[in-house]
């Protein structure tokens, strides 16, 4: 279970080292600060850098909590444990879901990527592909999707990293996919299982904002039946990850080439 504790905003890795120095490892499963990756221009380039997502917070994985606040009595820096009411809980599972979904191993929310059609944002690849409906607001010059959520037992705001790749008019969008549609007019649909998946192949996408529309494979991943594949819109190149059933294996039909 995930407990949160409180501490000087900019003092989270101070408190976090020092509570891992005193609190005895048999005692928690692991301490982290969540964090993601922000885009940041300096020197005239965008480099990546990581922020923390909960400034002033950090978190304890543990089943002995009693444990672990006795152990942090020896920390001489401000910590506290959040509390429900008058009663010391850890997040819900629904909420530590949500985070879990969102950050990798590490901990870390990696950047997103989508597009705007219209007045819809679209996120094709990333942490928010599944939680696109959470965004309230894009800050496209800080590339910045700010969300809001429940977590604490309350709202709280969020920000993670968002690339807009694109923004198209719904006429602009419909008029790029027929040219698509007419571009590739000489691929065939192949039988479920007459060939795999695989990295440099072509697939077909059959569901979504990209129905009908051919993609190529960048990467293939069978443990979660996800592929990773880049879309070509109006001249710039956009990664999108699709689940197994959203696409179909594709190839060039010879007898249809002028």
């Amino acid at each position: 279970m995930w407990y949160v504790f409180q501490t000087m905003s900019g003092e989270e890795e101070v408190a976090l080292q020092l509570c891992k120095q005193r609190v005895s490892k048999e005692f928690y499963k692991e301490m982290f600060i969540p964090r993601y990756v922000a885009k940041k221009k300096f020197r005239g380039e965008w480099h990546s850098v990581k922020k923390r997502l909960f400034p002033g917070y950090f978190f304890v994985d543990t089943d002995r909590i009693d444990d672990v606040l006795n152990d942090m009595t020896k920390v001489q820096r401000m910590t506290k444990v959040l509390r429900d009411a008058d009663q010391i809980s850890p997040i819900t599972a629904d909420e530590q879901k949500y985070l879990s979904d969102m950050m990798d191993e590490n901990h870390v929310v990696p950047v997103s990527f989508g597009l705007i059609i219209g007045s819809k944002i679209v996120v094709t690849e990333g942490a928010l592909q599944d939680y696109q409906g959470k965004i309230c607001k894009i800050d496209r010059h800080r590339r910045i999707a700010k969300l809001e959520t429940s977590l604490f037992g309350r709202n709280t705001p969020v920000e993670v990293s968002l690339e807009v790749v694109k923004k198209v008019t719904e006429e602009e969008f419909e008029d790029w996919k027929r040219e698509q549609l007419e571009n590739f007019s000489n691929m065939e649909e192949l039988a479920e299982g007459e060939k795999q998946i695989e990295v440099g192949g072509m697939v077909k996408v059959v569901s979504g904002v990209f129905n009908n529309l051919i993609a190529s494979v960048t990467h293939v991943d069978y443990k979660n039946m996800e592929l990773k594949t880049m879309l070509e819109l109006m001249g710039t190149k956009m990664p999108v990850t699709f689940r197994m059933d959203e696409v179909v294996a594709f190839e060039f039909d010879e007898d249809k080439e002028d």
